[in-house]
């Protein structure tokens, strides 16, 4: 965009900015309720995880989760703009799982949001868990149809309400 105004500033100066519009960002960042506690005991129990993110700037992804503690936990991370696709294409949810070493159907996604990671996670082949305590909140955040969002939602191999539910699920298998 900047270029067809006539611009073009050193790409040095454009992420420098980004960087520092995100870090401010980061400062209204916080993890879920449990969300340490949980990944520690998915890691004692020897799960591998992963991130799939629709984020628009990678570096935001690692920042965030290293400023919440939590990136020692993941294996991979894998963001849309990384990849060039959106979250929407069940390519990046295949790209991360092969990343990881494993086939789709050994995976499972875990997300808050029920057309991008239920859906989507599952038209990839993998099993899914709905994290729905704030669901209603990120389908207004997307406009949204609530009833639509909802039922595809319920469509997830398990539905959870707060993250200590997690381990449970899984163990009850997927």
């Amino acid at each position: 965009v900047l270029e067809l105004m006539g611009y073009t500033p050193p790409i040095d100066d454009i992420e420098e900015v980004v960087s520092d519009l995100e870090r401010k960002c980061l400062l209204d960042v916080a993890p879920v309720s449990g969300a340490l506690d949980t990944l520690q005991r998915l890691r004692d129990a020897g799960y591998v995880m992963g991130v799939v993110s629709s984020a628009g700037w990678p570096p935001f992804v690692e920042m965030a989760l290293e400023s919440e503690g939590m990136r020692p936990f993941f294996a991979e991370v894998t963001t849309s703009a990384g990849e060039g696709i959106y979250k929407s294409d069940p390519v990046i949810f295949l790209r991360a799982v092969s990343r990881l070493g494993i086939e789709p159907d050994e995976a499972v996604h875990v997300g808050d949001h029920a057309r991008f990671d239920v859906q989507t996670a599952r038209s990839a082949g993998l099993h899914t868990v709905w994290f729905a305590a704030h669901a209603q909140r990120t389908a207004h955040l997307h406009n949204a149809d609530w009833d639509s969002l909802s039922k595809q939602g319920m469509e997830a191999d398990a539905v959870i309400y707060a993250l200590p539910e997690l381990l449970a699920a899984l163990e009850r298998g997927l």
